[in-house]
């Protein structure tokens, strides 16, 4: 099934049961993409519906595809543990901004560029009131806006991602807009970077950052934007997942959970291991509707509606 939208926030604690295959040569930044895998329908086209098919047969284990993270934050539990650059656990006396505190780099971080850049991003971020600093949200803002200022990423890097603004009722849109219009009180915007960018920024946000799928359940995650994996659609039986990037230097790795047959349509799961076992069909369509503005009808939920409709019969 077709979805509009591409974002998944599934934990990926599946890993251990794939088998170990070799990771492909990737050459920064361009990604990795399967060349048994292909691209359905128009990128450019933000509304429609677009999808990654197999054009052969994919081994279970086999990579499908790896992008590189271009805009991601750790969250605050985790930015107290970890390092910013390679997200590896850091030692108590790691670097750590004293400005911010939610940035540090391990010593072989150190002298990394993204040092720099934080030193942008930071006095960004420190410009909003101090009882406003709260969640991911704003540190994604101050990181974006950082990243364009420096010309590490163009102001429509993104443009090719969903908004889903034809399907938000009008409530939705307001608060969006509201919320942004909060934020942009503290921030200076770059060239090429207007209100209404940013207002779609926040959409991009919305129904296409993935959780860091970087750990262990004990420290945390964050958030981070794509290109690509957006264009996955989703499924309450993925025939695909994604992984940890501990070791995948800032790439999302998305591989094939079980043998896929050429011409099958490739899903992930917007919903992490845990919602996915305790949620009925009807809770996850409600769920997914709410987040994502699409009405799941993958077989496991249509095959639940089927069995709901049976007992009220």
């Amino acid at each position: 099934h077709k979805q509009q939208c591409g974002a998944p926030t599934t934990a990926s604690t599946m890993q251990s049961l794939l088998p170990s295959l070799p990771m492909p040569k990737i050459t920064p930044p361009d990604p990795y993409i399967n060349p048994s895998v292909e691209l359905v329908g128009d990128p450019a086209n933000v509304q429609a519906n677009r999808s990654m098919v197999a054009k052969k047969d994919l081994a279970k284990g086999e990579v499908v595809l790896a992008a590189k993270l271009l805009v991601y934050v750790l969250d605050d539990e985790a930015t107290a543990l970890r390092c910013n650059a390679c997200y590896k656990l850091c030692e108590k006396k790691a670097m750590s901004c004293k400005a911010c505190r939610r940035f540090r780099l391990c010593k072989e971080c150190e002298g990394k560029p993204i040092s720099q850049l934080h030193s942008v991003e930071c006095k960004k971020f420190m410009a909003i009131d101090a009882e406003q600093r709260g969640g991911v949200m704003q540190r994604f803002f101050a990181r974006y806006l950082a990243m364009v200022q420096e010309g590490w990423l163009k102001p429509n890097a993104f443009s090719s991602l969903c908004t889903n603004e034809h399907l938000e009722p009008p409530i939705s849109k307001q608060q969006c807009v509201e919320a942004v219009d909060d934020l942009l009180q503290h921030f200076e915007l770059p060239a090429g970077v207007d209100r209404d960018a940013m207002i779609i920024f926040a959409r991009h946000i919305r129904y296409n950052a993935f959780n860091l799928p970087t750990f262990d359940h004990i420290s945390g995650g964050g958030k981070a934007l794509s290109i690509q994996p957006s264009f996955f659609n989703h499924s309450c039986i993925p025939n695909c997942m994604y992984e940890d990037c501990t070791s995948c230097d800032n790439y999302m790795v998305i591989k094939a959970q079980r043998a896929i047959s050429a011409g099958e349509d490739l899903s992930i799961s917007y919903l992490s291991v845990d919602r996915l076992a305790a949620m009925v069909g009807k809770q996850r369509q409600q769920h997914l509707g709410a987040e994502y503005m699409f009405l799941c009808q993958c077989p496991k939920c249509k095959g639940e509606a089927g069995i709901r409709m049976q007992v009220q019969e």
